[in-house]
């Protein structure tokens, strides 16, 4: 289960999962802060939270503008926006990972909403209470119900049958807040606050009824942090006027102090695995720090707690420092996650299934770090905990570790640059080899070596990225080991509790006490008999891992081909009118280089063509050729374009001087694209390929001579291409993070104006030149669809479209060998025909 910390610590939580961790690529965004009246006591020291403003929109996930953000690549965001709305906030997933939910900002207000990842699909679902308003904090399993706060600062419960419906309070005023819910949506808690004073609450759809969580009589204030996957035990804390303390709730035993730290004075409950017999959170000590290091504490300070001027080097100041603990309810015993003072604090964010797998953020000697943590390896940095198992990472830029998957083989997290990461180990499986995860359908690929010649991304170095920093040893800071069971008070049903300083282990009296399941180190070769695949395993930060999936060529590659050669090779129909009874052998080609958005490479097209001369006067001809087009991707790796084509074509006399070319174009093709990414700071890739089929038509007016100035004779001409592309399905192979995607279709449709003119520089050499204005009427590219390795679905609405540019050509035709030789060079401006190409062509009449 994940931490539902977010009325406390807000953490900047990604996913939750038991089945499927991320149900939508990069759904990466900090928590808000609750409004005033629901956030219980400040916590102090460096776990205080700051809140960060991470935007995400969705041309990813099908939307319309782009807002990049430190983390996003500008032209490529990967949430989507709907129209009006704002600055998205993603606050929980499915226990699946099929649906997400959150809010967005617009100039109304918060709206909710639920993102289903299968579809891509984005729904407001504040319909029910008002037109905006509401903020979904947790999902059930398969996210068919959520619980959050309404724009009223009512808790509330969302189903597709029912709607939003606000849950009331404990005591029929004041405010209230969902901050969990059950596997199957039935349980929901949160806190409930009437003057002032908070109360931790349990709702249930059987009865309907919100009820106060029994709390000892001295309590003064409460809140439930989580809920157990059926809704028995709940986790949370309570404030006494002296101190806060830790509780676990069960119906049995009521809420129980589960105790603090040997050395602490307060704790807080903040996570359970699904069952509830493990229990994560923080123990508070208090420590003397220089007042000159207090800036370099992550979180300490808000800017107005040091005043300028000369720090004095012998100030200390007491402050509270936040260590994670663990909690066994089989023992009653409380670990610590670090040895202490190993760093200046740890908080967990969430854990695996059964408990054995912590994940949270961790203040170490080296800085704000991730980490996961087992019994048997203690508290390991994120990186480290790939490195031990034989991945290689070039440096360490992870800040936190905000959930984990069931089995505790995936982390994801966010970056020192606050964009967000997917960290995992793929085992294997000794008889067959083959990748096994909590995931189903793996498929086996060959390892990537990262000390290859492959294509880097244009403007990335991955030895020199700026989220990272220089790479420390393995061992450098980042291990902890923990003892295996120390506490300092004895939880007991009344949830009194006598600290102690002592390190002896003590135990929980609390009676009923189920028994929890054995502990062990998910994922790990020692204890499942399964090999570690480092080539598939690895770490991976989702802005620039989203960027390269954006950037891919689609089906449009097969339209610019389309176009060139239609308007570009067989771009001059008066040129090749022959008399009735006249036959024409051509060879043509177009060779370019075209320097687009997402990648830039050259392109070269040639066919053999026959023409014949019709009755009436008009010309037939018809041509089949071969194309190849292969480009560097910007963001890294490559792709090839191959394949033939068939073009035929006719040019009929309307009237005097006025003829009408109509022109076909049939490709099948081949696309071969290898995408690079970095992983873990050293670039990866995967490799696939699909079919591109091409379809197109032209229709063009020519009016041969229409105009004569000075030794030019001028012919305008006006047309209009249609072209529609599709691109098969494919999975990659290779690399630590293989993708699929869907197939896609695109079409062009453009509009051509221009002016031809030629002019006699001799008998033999005639100097040809071309001025055109090109407009394309779609708006956007294709959308791009698929799945990340089983990870989660993404969609990428596609990019705006440069639907105007010009074109200038200048070339000439010399008679030699019996025929005419054709040369000509053409440039445009930004759109969607090549930036520079050369039309070449040699053709002989009988």
């Amino acid at each position: 289960m994940r931490c539902n910390t977010s009325t406390i610590f807000q953490p900047h939580s990604i996913f939750v999962s038991h089945k499927n961790l991320i149900g939508a690529l990069a759904l990466n965004a900090p928590v808000p802060r609750r409004p005033a009246a629901l956030s219980p006591r400040p916590m102090t020291g460096w776990l205080s939270p700051k809140p960060l403003t991470f935007l995400f929109t969705v041309p990813m996930l099908l939307g319309l503008n782009c807002v990049a953000t430190a983390g996003d690549i500008p032209g490529f965001p990967y949430v989507r926006w709907l129209e009006g709305a704002g600055t998205n906030f993603v606050n929980g997933i499915s226990g699946d990972g099929s649906v997400a939910v959150g809010y967005s900002i617009s100039s109304n207000g918060p709206r909710p909403f639920r993102w289903e990842a299968a579809t891509g699909t984005l729904r407001y679902i504040d319909g029910g209470i008002e037109a905006y308003g509401g903020r979904p904090e947790k999902t059930n399993v398969d996210g068919s119900v959520i619980v959050g706060t309404s724009s009223s600062d009512q808790a509330f419960r969302w189903t597709a049958r029912t709607g939003m419906r606000t849950l009331g309070t404990l005591q029929g005023i004041g405010k209230s807040s969902a901050t969990g819910v059950s596997g199957d949506g039935s349980i929901i808690i949160g806190v409930s606050e009437n003057a002032d004073v908070q109360r931790a609450f349990r709702w249930s759809a059987a009865t309907g009824v919100m009820t106060a969580i029994d709390m000892p009589a001295d309590v003064t204030s409460s809140v439930a942090n989580d809920v157990s996957l059926d809704g028995r035990v709940v986790v949370g804390e309570y404030f006494t006027a002296a101190n806060v303390h830790a509780f676990r709730w069960t119906a049995t035993d009521g809420a129980v102090d589960i105790g603090t730290l040997p050395g602490s004075y307060g704790a807080r409950a903040l996570a359970t695995n699904t069952d509830g017999t493990i229990v994560a959170g923080v123990s508070r000590f208090v420590v003397q720090v220089p007042i000159e290091v207090l800036e370099d504490r992550a979180g300490k300070f808000d800017g107005t707690d040091i005043k300028d001027g000369p720090v004095n080097p012998d100030v200390k100041m007491f402050i509270d420092e936040w260590h994670a603990f663990r909690w066994n309810a089989a023992t009653g015993s409380m670990q610590p996650l670090e040895v202490i003072p190993n760093g200046s604090g740890s908080i967990p964010y969430a854990m695996s299934a059964d408990g054995s797998v912590i994940v949270g953020n961790w203040q170490s000697a080296s800085g704000q770090r991730g980490f996961r943590w087992t019994e048997p390896g203690g508290m390991l940095s994120v990186e480290d905990w790939l490195r031990n198992n034989g991945v290689s990472i070039a440096s360490d830029f992870t800040s936190t570790a905000t959930d984990v998957s069931a089995d505790g083989n995936i982390v994801v997290g966010r970056t020192r640059n606050n964009t967000s990461y997917i960290a995992r180990i793929v085992l294997a499986v000794s008889a067959t080899a083959d990748p096994r995860t909590n995931l189903d359908n793996v498929d086996t690929v060959t390892p990537a070596d990262p000390g290859s010649s492959g294509r880097q991304p244009r403007g990335i170095d991955p030895t020199n990225r700026a989220v990272t920093s220089t790479t420390p040893s393995a061992s450098s800071g980042t291990t902890s080991s923990s003892p295996s069971s120390t506490s300092s008070a004895s939880a007991s049903p009344s949830g009194s509790s006598n600290t102690s300083i002592s390190p002896a282990t003590t135990t929980s009296g609390a009676a009923s006490t189920p028994t929890a399941p054995s502990v062990s180190s998910p994922g790990s070769a020692a204890t499942t008999g399964h090999s570690i695949l480092p080539a598939r395993s690895g770490i991976i930060d989702l802005a620039q891992y989203a960027g390269t999936l954006a950037a891919r060529p689609n089906a449009g590659v097969g339209l610019n081909i389309a176009n060139t050669l239609l308007d570009g090779a067989h771009g001059m129909p008066m040129r090749n009118l022959l008399e009735p009874g006249r036959r024409s052998f051509s060879i043509v080609s177009d060779i370019g280089y075209n320097d687009g958005r997402d990648a830039a490479g050259g392109f070269g097209i040639a066919d053999i063509g026959y023409g014949f001369g019709l009755e009436g006067g008009a010309t037939a001809r018809i041509t089949f050729g071969g194309l190849y087009d292969q480009r560097d991707i910007n963001t890294g790796g490559d792709f090839i374009h191959s394949g033939f084509y068939i073009a035929p074509e006719i040019s009929q006399p309307l009237t005097d001087g006025l003829y009408a070319t109509i022109g076909g174009y049939y490709a099948p093709g081949r696309m071969s694209i290898e995408r690079g990414y970095l992983n873990g700071g050293t670039m990866d890739y995967s490799r696939g390929e699909t079919d591109l089929n091409v379809w197109a038509a032209k229709l063009r007016f020519d009016w041969l001579d229409a105009l004569t100035i000075g030794e030019w004779n001028l012919t305008p001409y006006a047309g209009v291409t249609y072209a529609k592309a599709e691109m098969g399905a494919y999975a990659e192979t290779g690399g630590a993070f293989p993708a699929g995607f869907d197939a896609s279709g695109e079409q062009s449709t453009i509009i051509r104006a221009g002016l031809d003119g030629v002019t006699d520089l001799s008998d033999s050499i005639r100097l040809l030149a071309r001025a055109e204005a090109a407009y394309r009427l779609e708006k956007k590219t294709a959308t791009t669809t698929g799945t990340i390795d089983d990870l989660m679905g993404f969609s990428f609405a596609g990019q705006d479209i440069d639907r105007f540019w010009l074109r200038g050509g200048l070339g000439a035709e010399f008679d030699m060998a019996g025929g005419t030789a054709s040369l000509n060079v053409n440039v445009t401006t930004e759109g969607n025909d090549p930036g520079l190409w050369v039309r070449a062509g040699w053709k002989i009449t009988f």
